[in-house]
Parts: structure tokens; sequence; C-alpha cells
């Protein structure tokens, strides 16, 4: 399959930050193509093999419902030229290979983990509770007319009730995945994206963790990748790194 890694960057700041980040998918995935998508449109580091320049922004004051936008103009230029890509929040760094995690988008249009708030916004249509919100930091999606039509109606959703949603993006998504029954969807497990600094159980080697560095003596995601990863078994994580010892039974 024709498969990449694709980061959406708003400004300078976040386009550096997502250095770190490609830099991780490279050390693991060598032969992987990395897309760097900004509305910034300085000089960028070579350490990515594309650049998309996105447009200005439209909504000054709303990160997430330009990073909506960003996201369907950057399916509709990938479109078309690959299978499927990976989305990865430009704070997300990765500590294994990623090829089984890849071979999903052979078999489904979306693979992305659970919110681990589960419901962050109101919706504007009701929705069962146990329906709950996806993260869109990592996100596996294929180069189909469902996944499209996802999109669409993920910006149309939001812009047509933005002062519901707010600065949240996973509201809406979580309304539009809803509303589409023909999307094919697979919920990825914590080790394919560990929000550590949420707190998280996992078994085998994780391989993608999410997180920003905070408080007084803070894990980067290098160093809590190192850790986690340091026993096998089922394990508890969080910012303060393991908690108790490995139960038996895990890989």
């Amino acid at each position: 399959m024709r498969q990449a890694v694709v980061w959406i960057a708003g400004g300078e700041s976040y386009t550096t930050d997502a250095e770190t980040s490609c830099a991780s998918v490279k050390q693991h995935n060598p032969g992987l193509m990395c897309i760097l998508a900004t509305d910034y449109h300085g000089k960028v580091s070579s350490i990515y093999d594309r650049v998309i320049r996105l447009p200005p922004r439209r909504y000054p004051d709303i990160w997430f419902l330009d990073s909506v936008y960003y996201t369907n103009i950057v399916f509709d230029t990938l479109y078309g030229e690959y299978d499927s890509f990976l989305i990865l929040d430009t704070d997300c760094f990765c500590s294994a290979p990623l090829d089984d995690m890849l071979q999903l988008a052979e078999r489904f249009d979306l693979c992305a983990s659970h919110g681990v708030t589960r419901q962050t916004t109101n919706t504007f249509m009701p929705i069962p509770d146990a329906f709950a919100e996806f993260e869109v930091g990592v996100m596996l999606v294929s180069c189909n007319e469902h996944v499209r039509s996802l999109f669409r109606d993920w910006l149309e959703l939001y812009e047509n009730h933005v002062s519901l949603y707010g600065n949240n993006d996973q509201g809406p998504f979580r309304e539009a995945i809803w509303i589409n029954k023909y999307i094919n969807i697979y919920i990825l497990p914590e080790e394919y994206h560990c929000r550590w600094g949420f707190g998280a159980c996992v078994v085998s080697t994780v391989r993608i963790l999410h997180s920003r560095s905070c408080g007084e003596n803070p894990h980067t995601n290098a160093q809590a990748a190192i850790e986690i990863n340091s026993v096998g078994g089922r394990r508890l994580f969080n910012s303060e790194g393991l908690q108790g010892k490995p139960v038996a039974g895990g890989m």
C-alpha cells in the first residue's frame, strides 16, 4: 500500500514541535513517507519528505475549527496519491515500528482510540452516552469516499454549530461518525495511542505516546517510552511513571 504519516501544524512553534515527532517515526520506520502540512510559510526543517503549504487560517480564534478545515484540504490533496495515511498530532512520539498498525488500513476506513474523557462537549443531535468521542490526535484513515464524506460532515457540523462545540473538534467528530453509518471503524488499543499523562493501562509494547511535558519534574514522551516499555505484562502508567508491579499474564 502507498502510505504516509502526516502532521497538520499551525504556526511556527507547532511546525517546529513536529520535528521531534517526525524524527521518532523515521527512526523506527525508515521507508515511510513523512509529510508536514502547515500554514507557516517560513523555512521548515528538511527532515520532512514533503511539505504542504496551507492557506491562511479562516478562524483565527478557534484553532480546532481551522484544523478540521485543514484536515479536509490535506485529505483532498493526498487523495489518489496514497491508499491511506496516519495523522499524528505534533506532540506524538513513535517508539517502535508501525507496520502492524498500518496494515489495519487494508481492512478499515478509520482507526482511532476512544477519547480519554469520553465526552468533552454537547452535540447537536442526541447521541447515546455509550458512543464515546474519538481521539483525533492519532488517526489512520483510508483514502476513500467514506472517509471523504466523514471529514466533510465533520467540518460542516462544526461550522454550523460552532457556538455549541467551541474550540473542540472531538465533539463534531463524534457526531459526524454517528451519522456516517457506512464508515468501517476499528478502535485502537492504548499501545497505539498512549495518552499517558491521563494514565494508561497497557500490555504489550507501546508504539505511539501522546503528551506534553508539564509539572515540576516532567517526563518527556521519549523518557516515558523507555520507562513504560522497560517491562512487559499488564501495567499502569501515568505522568509519575510506572505504578506498582506489572501483572502477570501479559506479553
